[in-house]
């Protein structure tokens, strides 16, 4: 199951196109219930942060330079396309909310994998030329008890 979950947050770092990754000055705090994994452990494409809950839940966050240049809503709507018509998720909500940085667009989507219903939340953050994603994933029976820590780690967002 785990190795699903990491599956579900590695294809963000194909479409955040980049000629090389941005200085990682980005910061969160790791909400409580979860582990942050040491810089050195990382093996998700392109993350400067990782967390995890015992139950399996994943909270990543990723920072790239961008290339093209776009605002938070062109990165935003291509990402939602993505996960939409090319990988069948559902998207049940979005948001905007303000990190301790400005202003992020939250996307939230539900899809499925061997007959398990996970959610999946993407976070897309845009400043000059980088784009920062943190992305979470959980299997729908364990989502709704991280949902508060997730949207509390997007907020902490800061430079």
């Amino acid at each position: 199951m785990r190795c699903l979950i990491l599956c579900l947050i590695l294809f963000i770092s194909q479409f955040i196109a980049c000629q090389s990754p941005a200085t990682p000055s980005w910061r969160v705090t790791t909400p409580p219930g979860f582990v942050a994994i040491p810089s050195q452990n990382l093996r998700t494409a392109n993350a400067v942060y990782k967390a995890v809950a015992a139950d399996g839940a994943v909270i990543v966050m990723r920072i790239q330079r961008q290339q093209p240049e776009g605002d938070l809503a062109f990165w935003a709507a291509a990402l939602e396309n993505e996960l939409r018509f090319q990988r069948n998720y559902e998207l049940i909500d979005q948001d905007d909310v303000m990190t301790q940085d400005g202003p992020a667009r939250v996307l939230y989507f539900r899809t499925g994998y061997d007959d398990e219903a996970f959610r999946y939340t993407l976070a897309v953050f845009v400043a000059q030329d980088t784009v920062v994603t943190i992305e979470a994933a959980a299997p729908l029976t364990h989502y709704d008890h991280h949902s508060l820590a997730i949207t509390d780690t997007i907020r902490s967002l800061s430079r």
